[in-house]
């Protein structure tokens, strides 16, 4: 099986960036054509506000997700330097501090607040989450076994692909 590691820091960085970006770039046209594809569908079927509607929530959650790539940017480029310099206690704190989960919801959520997660996102623990941080971090540094590895990651995947190709042959699917 191929290594998913590449070190940046050898070879051209000109074809560096370029490969490195390939997936960013397709990760924002896919982005941006997903809001196209709602629109198009939501407009044969539904009336000119509707398809406002899927239009400005599209461009809502596009802003979302690219101020989220932005921050994300940021905290990759101090990691990498705490990593290449192998700063491993500045490289622990750092990736800890940013991603913490303490609070996932600052919006206050009013009336609607329950005692889910559903009702109020506040109620998300985010003590799994900095488990899983801290963890990818020693793997990083001193190569300590992943919790969750890409099989892991995969099993959730074959269950919606399941579910997609259970309803477009009608009929139950083994997976």
């Amino acid at each position: 099986m191929a290594s998913l590691s590449k070190d940046m820091s050898t070879g051209r960085e000109a074809k560096n960036l370029i490969v490195f970006a390939i997936p960013l770039f397709l990760s924002y046209f896919l982005q941006a054509l997903y809001g196209s594809v709602d629109t198009i569908i939501v407009g044969q079927f539904a009336r000119l506000g509707d398809v406002a509607g899927v239009t400005q929530g599209s461009q809502v959650t596009h802003i979302l997700t690219q101020g989220i790539s932005g921050l994300s940017t940021g905290a990759v480029v101090l990691i990498s330097r705490y990593l290449g310099a192998k700063r491993d206690k500045d490289l622990k704190e750092t990736a800890i501090t940013l991603w913490s989960l303490r609070d996932p919801c600052p919006i206050p959520m009013g009336n609607f607040s329950g005692n889910s997660s559903a009702a109020d996102p506040r109620g998300i623990s985010y003590a799994y989450h900095q488990r899983e941080y801290e963890n990818i971090v020693a793997h990083l540094s001193e190569g300590a076994e992943l919790l969750l590895d890409g099989r892991q990651g995969r099993l959730p995947l074959s269950v919606i692909l399941g579910i997609y190709e259970s309803s477009a042959r009608a009929q139950v699917v083994k997976l």
